[in-house]
């Protein structure tokens, strides 16, 4: 079977990675406010965003006919983008529901790597801590405090070297940030570059 990329609409996103992109967005039609005082939104997916959403959430075996037109989505923007031409290896976001069976974006990042041939190593980059998944806060200095401590980097084995940091979905970017601090500081990273699947503009106030 042949896979084609999704259509897409690439955006730049900035925060303490070197460059960083989200390659679309859901679209909200606002509908009221909700009682954390935020706004209650209806979601209109992209083509991107409706296949991740299918994949991650649906019930039957068939969602897993999602990860290569996703895959081949992420992997052809990679493949066109100058500055990732130098990445030594791909990283994904550690699971925050830990309950789930499969990590959705970790499937993914390993299916974009077999792609791009490039390592996506399992053991680098951990997660110590338990948090509350991210969608349930909104208060973005609840969400600082609630990834504080919660990731590891194992060793230097990518010192000095450039990694690409996947997700899959993002709101506020807190996740992100914090696993990029983690890298330089701890694993003493050249560059890092991070990349997302969509992001939510209902709740979003940072990219």
């Amino acid at each position: 079977m042949e896979y084609y990329s999704l259509p897409i609409n690439p955006i730049s996103i900035k925060g303490n990675w070197d460059s960083g992109w989200v390659l679309d967005k859901h679209i909200f039609e606002y509908k009221s406010r909700n009682s954390f005082g935020q706004k209650d939104c209806d979601t209109v997916r992209s083509e991107l965003g409706k296949a991740i959403y299918s994949f991650k959430y649906g019930i039957s075996e068939s969602r897993f006919l999602q990860i290569e037109p996703i895959a081949h989505t992420f992997a052809d923007f990679i493949s066109n983008r100058e500055e990732l031409n130098e990445v030594d290896a791909i990283l994904y976001a550690p699971a925050t529901n830990t309950e789930r069976k499969h990590n959705p974006i970790e499937i993914i990042a390993k299916k974009v790597g077999a792609l791009l041939e490039l390592p996506v190593p399992e053991n680098y980059l951990l997660k110590i801590k338990e948090t509350i998944e991210m969608k349930d806060l909104y208060d973005l200095e609840m969400k600082r405090i609630n990834l504080k401590g919660a990731f590891k980097v194992a060793d230097l084995r990518f010192k000095k070297k450039q990694l690409l940091l996947l997700d899959d979905i993002i709101d506020s970017g807190v996740t992100l940030n914090s696993i990029v601090s983690e890298l330089r500081s701890k694993g003493e990273i050249e560059k890092v570059f991070v990349l997302a699947g969509t992001y939510t503009d209902c709740f979003i106030n940072t990219l």
